[in-house]
């Protein structure tokens, strides 16, 4: 159900995209590289991958952008904290809300957990900067 939900919002989505551009007008969609200290975010055409100190996270498709710089999305997050998970097992993905909001060149991103969230700063074109879970 959920997942249907998400492909018809992201229809609709590529759809208003599309009439944007045919009529002349630019959609703004979350582009390019975002670096800092503890989160980095790539973007790419089919959707964005994060790098966290101990997490990873991606984002299906485009980011679009609201008039006011905010976005939200809905994505998945995988905690990657201590020992590797055993042969022919997979770290379980969650599934998440990225919140954020683009003010120049400064993305203020918040990764919504179903019990809690974590927000972070992020740079365009910074390097990233992530430590990882040692």
């Amino acid at each position: 159900m959920l997942r249907k939900l998400v492909r018809s919002l992201a229809a609709v989505a590529g759809t208003l995209a599309f009439v944007a551009g045919a009529s002349g007008h630019r959609s703004t969609c979350l582009s390019g590289t975002w670096g800092g200290r503890e989160a980095a975010l790539i973007i790419s055409k089919g959707g964005a991958d994060l790098t966290f100190a101990c997490g990873a996270g991606h984002v299906k498709g485009a980011i679009a952008l609201h008039r006011d710089g905010r976005f939200e999305v809905a994505g998945t997050f995988m905690q990657l904290r201590g020992a590797a998970p055993p042969r022919g097992q997979s770290v379980p993905e969650q599934r998440v809300r990225y919140r954020g909001r683009v003010s120049g060149k400064t993305l203020t991103l918040t990764v919504q957990f179903p019990d809690s969230h974590q927000t972070y700063t992020l740079t365009r074109g910074a390097a990233d900067e992530v430590p990882r879970c040692g």
